[in-house]
């Protein structure tokens, strides 16, 4: 049961700094991509490991706004771990109603770190009859449409996005991801905002 009361607060704080009544401040390192890349093991075979027990594996990121201190981060995950120790599944609103106010998630019990986007690695290729392009790639695309945020994902040399109302095949280049020429949480910023207004 939701208790709409404390939902109209977080929902109110969010729409407050959502409308730029807060300067917004982007904290993530480009060389986190790079190690998103590199944990993705890319180079082992499917189905195998190497010696130190690693194997081919997508790595997954969330985009989280701090509504408090009006800071967007990173928070990494192998599936396993992250910062707070927890995927961010909570959602705080109605998943029946089709108003997308009500589709917020949150990284955490407080409500305080609003997830705005995600991006995770794709690190298999198209030899192996890997789909990579956003239209054939059905279940990123079912992902934005039920989160309502954008999603990005990248491949050994392109980054792709996909919205509720858009696929971006080879939006950006991997190497702008990785030198930081692509700012990618400014991008998740304004692709959030335009989806929930």
């Amino acid at each position: 049961m939701i208790d709409e009361s404390k939902y109209n607060k977080h929902k109110d704080n969010a729409s407050k700094l959502l409308s730029k009544s807060k300067k917004i401040t982007f904290d993530i390192d480009s060389e986190t991509f790079q190690e998103m890349w590199n944990n993705s093991h890319s180079d082992i075979p499917i189905g195998e490991k190497d010696e130190d027990g690693n194997e081919r594996k997508e790595q997954m990121g969330y985009f989280v706004l701090d509504l408090k201190k009006a800071k967007i981060t990173l928070e990494v995950t192998n599936g396993e771990n992250n910062t707070h120790e927890k995927a961010p599944v909570s959602m705080y609103g109605n998943n029946n109603n089709s108003s997308r106010e009500t589709k917020l998630f949150y990284i955490d019990g407080t409500r305080n770190y609003l997830v705005i986007g995600t991006i995770h690695t794709h690190p298999n290729t198209e030899a192996e009859n890997y789909e990579r392009t956003p239209a054939k790639n059905t279940s990123d695309v079912r992902l934005s449409n039920i989160y309502d945020m954008p999603l990005y994902y990248f491949d050994d040399s392109n980054v792709d996005k996909i919205t509720p109302s858009s696929l971006n095949d080879n939006y950006k280049s991997k190497s702008e991801l990785m030198n930081g020429t692509f700012d990618i949480a400014k991008d998740t910023f304004k692709s959030f905002i335009d989806i929930h207004n």
